[in-house]
Formats: structure tokens, C-alpha cells, sequence
């Protein structure tokens, strides 16, 4: 994966509404260091493989 796409990802991660950077930062960790996720595989994950693996909310699936 280039790099313009990775930071394209990086982006959209640190623009989600309302979500704090903590909380972001987490998300982060836990795709890139916990899971060894990449973020292409992370976006392309449907809503309810998101909710299984990372327990998101709907509010939290809706902002994704």
C-alpha cells in the first residue's frame, strides 16, 4: 500500500465526528499493534464484522 493511501486512512480516522483523540488513538492501536490489521482491511470490513471485533456502537458505526 502507498503511502498517500495510507495516509488517506490516517484522515479519515482523525476526522471522525465527535470522537476524541484518546479514543481514536486506541482504535489505532488495537488495528495496527493488537489485531496486526492493516487499515485497507480494517475499512473494509462490513458494520457488523466492526461491531463483532471492536464492540462500536451504532452511533460509533455510523460515524465509520
Amino acid at each position: 500500500m502507498s503511502d498517500i493511501q495510507q495516509y488517506a486512512y490516517w484522515m479519515a480516522l482523525a476526522h471522525l465526528p465527535k470522537w476524541r483523540t484518546e479514543k481514536i488513538n486506541r482504535l489505532i492501536v488495537e488495528i495496527l499493534h493488537e489485531l496486526k490489521m492493516s487499515f485497507s482491511d480494517f475499512f473494509e470490513m462490513d458494520q457488523k464484522s466492526w461491531s463483532e471485533e471492536f464492540h462500536f456502537n451504532s452511533k460509533e458505526l455510523n460515524d465509520l
